[in-house]
């Protein structure tokens, strides 16, 4: 009896694991920021601070082994390899310069050696749409590059796609769908299908409530989407004019690629209707982080409930976690592969941290300023990481 009742409870805890625990050291290294990074190999982050990362407010994309070895890194216009170099062919790459999520990357399908970069454009520096590159990790001696003719290649039908990028695995556990923004006659979710064969040429096309017009869509800080660790949840931020800062939440099926917008909001607050700024699922997918607007010199943590998917029953799960004084800044935040998740403003040498993310309410036990950068500053991004986890079938 002992032993069921043992066995019945390591089932629940490394079924409960995050996702990035069971990849290893896949996500180990982050880069970010002014030279700001972080290393999770020895289970608490320690900062990095051999970046060669400029000052950015975008979320870089950066692949380490299974070991935690980096691999490269890049914020979406140039690829720096792990000696943290530029590779000789991985400059003016289409990456926006003003869009938050530029750019993501993740391993081809059975190749061992060859990594997907997509990136995408913005209506300002680069408005080159969504493309994507091959990195070959056997060329320049072992330390990567781009092979010629497989760089920026256009994705069909997302020439004016832009801003927003992420990805999460298709529910087959192989493939992956790949998801961006458009705005034509309305604003619309593009989902990519990234299998064995390569990259999907027909998006998967799902209808938004949200409401961007071309110009708007070259504010890239207006515009940035997250996928929930299993698979069945989007959020997307939002709307402008009368309406800025409020956040689409959306179902999400991972096995045909389609989104479904549920409702949109702002965060309701002591009467106060504050602007989305940020947010990030809890590893087990049961709540929702959420960053807002608040006073003049202040940026405040919720909680909400993700499993409510009505909108009285989802308003009413929010729980007000903490504030942080901060005169600027959108409160980023990313999940770590420690399962705590992360907090970076603008200029600040030390990042707040949520502990117990997928705890209810304030036991999630959310700290202000616990985590050094060793003087460098992070900026109003992170990481932009694929949900690449187990989704239920084989």
């Amino acid at each position: 009896m002992k032993t069921n009742v043992l066995y019945v409870i390591l089932v629940v805890l490394f079924t409960s694991y995050h996702p990035f625990l069971l990849s290893q050291g896949e996500w180990n290294n982050w880069y970010f920021g002014n030279h700001a990074g972080l290393n999770f190999g020895a289970g608490m982050p320690a900062p990095l601070i051999n970046s060669q990362m400029w000052p950015t407010g975008r979320c870089p994309a950066i692949e380490s082994d299974s070991t935690g070895a980096l691999l490269f890194y890049t914020n979406g216009n140039i690829l720096l390899n792990r000696m943290h170099n530029a590779t000789p062919n991985g400059n003016n790459l289409f990456g926006g310069l003003n869009g938050a999520q530029p750019v993501i990357a993740f391993k081809k399908i059975n190749a061992d050696s060859l990594y997907y970069l997509f990136t995408v454009g913005d209506n300002g520096w680069y408005n080159g749409g969504l493309c994507y590159s091959i990195i070959d990790m056997r060329l320049n001696g072992g330390l990567g590059d781009i092979p010629s003719g497989m760089k920026n290649i256009p994705v069909p039908g997302a020439s004016e796609a832009n801003n927003a990028l992420t990805a999460t695995r298709h529910k087959n556990n192989k493939d992956v769908w790949v998801l961006t923004s458009i705005w034509n006659n309305g604003y619309k979710y593009l989902s990519y299908l990234v299998n064995s064969t390569g990259v999907s040429t027909t998006p998967i096309v799902s209808n938004s409530f949200l409401n961007f017009n071309q110009g708007n869509l070259s504010w890239g800080y207006l515009n940035y989407i997250k996928i929930s660790p299993d698979g069945t949840k989007l959020i997307c931020l939002g709307d402008t004019g009368v309406s800025s800062g409020k956040a689409e939440f959306c179902s999400f099926d991972c096995n045909s690629g389609a989104v479904t917008p549920l409702f949109k909001f702002h965060v309701i607050h002591k009467n106060d209707t504050l602007p989305v700024l940020r947010f990030e699922f809890s590893p087990n997918s049961k709540f929702l982080y959420i960053t807002a607007d608040y006073n003049p010199d202040s940026i405040a943590l919720f909680q909400f409930d993700a499993t409510k998917s009505q909108y009285s029953q989802f308003m009413a799960s929010k729980v007000y976690i903490g504030n942080v004084l901060h005169p600027e800044g959108y409160g980023i935040l990313q999940s770590g592969p420690d399962g705590k998740i992360y907090e970076a403003t603008i200029n600040d040498t030390l990042l707040n941290l949520i502990k117990f993310p997928n705890l209810n309410g304030t036991a999630c036990s959310f700290q202000t300023k616990a985590i050094s950068l060793k003087n460098r500053y992070s900026n109003d991004a992170l990481y932009n990481t694929p949900q690449i986890s187990d989704h239920g079938l084989s």
